[in-house]
């Protein structure tokens, strides 16, 4: 709520229970019968991409897809991935490779969401 109210604080979010260690939410996932995957938020603390938190996290479908597996939120320098701008929104499949990136203006709820549909156990939209 922060963010609607122009305190927008790079990584600081709610929408989710978010995690930090993501081999154990993969290892989590795994673990599970069905499908599954797992949400990692990437941020920077000189992100200036409020839009991400504040429209795009908060997106009924994205927190409906997203809730239903683990989400882990890190800072761009614990990440050993190769990211050339952050906040990034990144979709691993139960099987821990990467299904979705989006980064920078890039990210789109829909866009997100769609991601987050296809790993979901239960992919119905809710009523």
């Amino acid at each position: 709520m922060g963010t609607r109210e122009g305190r927008y604080v790079p990584g600081e979010d709610m929408n989710f229970a978010w995690g930090d260690d993501l081999g154990a939410a993969q290892a989590e996932v795994a673990a599970r019968k069905g499908r599954g995957g797992v949400l990692l938020y990437v941020y920077d603390e000189t992100d200036q991409a409020p839009h991400v938190q504040n429209e795009v996290l908060m997106d009924p479908a994205v927190r409906f897809f997203g809730g239903q597996n683990p989400a882990v939120k890190r800072k761009r320098s614990e990440v050993p991935l190769d990211l050339k701008e952050t906040p990034a929104v990144v979709v691993y499949g139960k099987d821990g490779k990467i299904k979705k990136l989006l980064s920078g203006k890039a990210i789109k709820a829909r866009s997100l969401a769609a991601a987050l549909r296809k790993i979901a156990p239960n992919r119905r939209l809710p009523k």
